[in-house]
């Protein structure tokens, strides 16, 4: 196993963990929510980072034929999400910053893609599934 897997995963769990609590604004409370909004952003970032050589290698070869069609959908999987936590992001602070009569276009969008990307974000767990039990069995 490489070096940087156990911290691979372990941010990829902090990230889920984080992704559900946002669910409900008040389950710490909204500081918290918004605060732990931008901490996932970073955390995304670093996954990015960390991730950056299978990024560059499939975006080289994505309309390679010879690309598995599942490396492929967890690539657009990827993309979609990485578009969707944008989206919540910046309708977020437009919320946060819209007069009252944009508040309720920007919370729409907000949920929108919330739920979009809990949807995105179980797929791509379902993608990977092997390689997070064949890390536990390791571990």
């Amino acid at each position: 196993m490489k070096r940087s897997n156990p911290i691979k995963y372990i941010l990829d769990v902090l990230m889920v963990i984080l992704f559900i609590t946002f669910f409900d604004k008040d389950f710490i409370n909204m500081k918290f929510h918004m605060r732990g909004g931008i901490l996932l952003v970073v955390f995304i970032i670093i996954h990015m980072i960390i991730n950056r050589k299978w990024i560059k290698s499939i975006s080289k070869r994505f309309f390679n034929k010879n690309l598995k069609m599942k490396t492929r959908i967890s690539y657009i999987v990827s993309f979609l999400l990485l578009i969707s936590i944008l989206l919540i992001l910046i309708s977020g602070f437009k919320i946060m910053f819209a007069p009252v009569n944009r508040k309720v276009f920007w919370k729409m969008i907000h949920y929108t893609f919330s739920y979009i990307s809990l949807g995105l974000i179980t797929i791509h767990i379902g993608i990977c599934w092997n390689k997070i039990k064949n890390m536990f069995k390791k571990y």
